[in-house]
């Protein structure tokens, strides 16, 4: 069973759409059973909830929700970090996951990814004695001068929109929720605050993928999208329609309840469900990446996705290809801009200097400042002790107990 999870806030009812093209991409391509994980908050509706849910019975899989309540001590410290404004709170669960999910592994995906090939390859990865497997960032060239004013080391900074945790071995690092608060308390001016915090606390020990498993469209310029898992990251989104993506996010969107397939008719149905067949295992060789090095491992080739455009496109002319190069270059701008902040240096530090003074960071803030709501949640205060045993459960979105053999204790908040 491969264990995969998504993280999202739906505020404006889209996000729930583009997890759900996220997984028909995962469903479609894979033959192995996959359990579906979902964090989320209050802004998840219930009828987008039964969407996923039917999305992934169609293809034989389950699912499971999360109510996430981020805890005290972590809503402290992004109180102190501007960047927190242009993302999501929600950008922050993939750091509680070892807390969270009762699993032994899990892969973690972006909503903005497309997953183009059999994911049971990115699941049958060997990490080892590896905490957690990642894609080298491809956004980042140009700009490690910022990476290392964090402490972090340019050559080994790994982008966390597509990651295969080892969630026991994390929890058997005992400090490492306490280590990611103090990288955040310590660098309030970070702009990519999770990622930023994964690299310090896991950028010692971590497996490097290779980038087909994580690959930035804004680089394929031949916009040839198979067999890669392809990241849609900064401003270019696959959902947007002069997006080099949006004809494989429409032909992935036809497959869930969102798309244009007619109620009652299941994607297994109406599209033939692609099975891999078996293919031949290459070699990877090793990969020296000091202070570490990643042992040899192997992959499994699945064969490419049928191609969306004709096998023999015709050449472009040099005009069309300097208008791709234009675009890209752009494009690569707009995402260092958006993750890396470095072009609004001086908003980051009047947000800063807001939040120092008690202001609210933004009017979002202000509106929910004094709302509380009554729900269970995990207990954050003993991080560390993941036990074994009876007591409070884990539930599935229709309060179904299932799987209690990992928790932590539950607390009220009124």
């Amino acid at each position: 069973m491969i264990e995969l999870v998504l993280a999202f806030q739906d505020k404006d009812g889209k996000y729930a759409e583009h997890a759900g093209v996220v997984l028909a991409s995962v469903l479609h391509n894979t033959s192995a059973p996959v359990n579906v994980h979902i964090l989320h908050d209050e802004t998840l509706t219930e009828d987008n909830k039964q969407r996923l849910l039917d999305l992934t019975t169609d293809y034989n899989g389950t699912i499971q929700f999360y109510y996430i309540t981020l805890p005290e001590d972590m809503l402290q410290v992004m109180k102190g970090i501007a960047s927190i404004g242009i993302w999501t709170e929600a950008c922050m669960y993939r750091l509680l996951l070892p807390a969270i999910i009762p699993a032994d592994k899990m892969i973690y995906l972006d909503c903005d990814v497309l997953v183009n090939l059999d994911i049971e390859e990115l699941w049958q990865s060997d990490l080892g004695n590896y905490e957690l497997a990642a894609a080298k960032d491809q956004g980042i060239m140009g700009i490690p001068q910022i990476i290392s004013s964090k402490g972090l080391n340019p050559d080994h900074y790994f982008n966390s929109g597509v990651i295969v945790f080892d969630l026991n071995r994390i929890r058997s690092h005992e400090n490492w929720y306490e280590e990611t608060l103090n990288f955040l308390r310590n660098y309030p001016d970070t702009a990519m605050p999770d990622q930023d915090a994964l690299n310090a606390v896991f950028g010692g020990n971590y497996l490097p993928l290779d980038l087909r498993f994580n690959w930035f469209s804004a680089t394929i310029t031949d916009y040839d999208f198979n067999n890669k898992i392809v990241h849609f990251a900064g401003e270019d989104k696959c959902w947007k329609e002069d997006s080099p993506g949006w004809k494989l996010y429409q032909y992935y969107l036809d497959l869930t309840p969102w798309g244009k397939r007619q109620s009652g008719k299941t994607a297994e149905n109406s599209v033939p469900k692609w099975v891999p067949a078996e293919a031949p295992r290459i070699e990877m060789h090793p990969v020296q990446v000091n202070p570490f090095q990643v042992n040899p491992f192997q992959l499994r080739l699945a064969p490419a996705l049928p191609a969306l455009a004709p096998a023999s496109a015709p050449a472009l002319p040099a005009a069309a290809k300097r208008k791709i190069r234009k675009r890209k270059t752009k494009s690569m701008k707009r995402y260092r801009k958006r993750m890396y902040g470095t072009a609004s240096k001086t908003t980051m530090r009047r947000t800063v200097k807001r939040v120092s003074q008690g202001k609210p960071v933004s009017k979002k803030r202000s509106r929910m400042k004094g709302r509380r709501t009554k729900t269970v949640l995990v207990s954050f205060d003993s991080l560390k002790w993941v036990r074994t045993g009876g007591g409070q459960g884990y539930y599935d979105h229709q309060g179904v107990e299932i799987n209690p053999a990992l928790f932590l204790p539950a607390r009220t908040l009124n």
